[in-house]
């Protein structure tokens, strides 16, 4: 990823509150299951999944992924339920920032 993508990235989740970031193109989101410094870090594409919860008896997330030709993928991650949350959700706010961006700039151009 270039400089210009980090540094963007770097304000986006800024804006919402978030150190841990990830890597957001609008309706694409690829966030990691927890700090990028952390050796056990897993990154995943947020738009795939189709379903997260706690597996309350070792406090691992357990996500259902969307394959291809409709296969679902069970994966569990070590991190608690409350990380992942907040990962998710700070992507979902920059991803409607980016979304929200570009229908004003297409706006701009196209209606001036």
């Amino acid at each position: 990823m270039g400089v210009v993508q980090e540094y963007e990235m770097e304000v986006h989740f800024a804006k919402v509150g978030c150190q841990t970031r990830g890597y957001v193109a609008g309706h694409h989101r690829l966030v990691p299951t927890c700090g990028s410094s952390n050796e056990q870090v897993i990154y995943y594409m947020v738009h795939l999944m189709e379903d997260a919860s706690e597996l309350e008896s070792d406090k691992r997330v357990e996500m259902i992924m969307n394959g291809r030709e409709g296969d679902k993928y069970h994966i569990q991650i070590a991190t608690s339920e409350r990380t992942f949350r907040r990962i998710v959700s700070a992507a979902d706010e920059v991803a409607k920032e980016q979304l929200s961006l570009f229908e004003y700039w297409m706006y701009r151009l196209c209606c001036s």
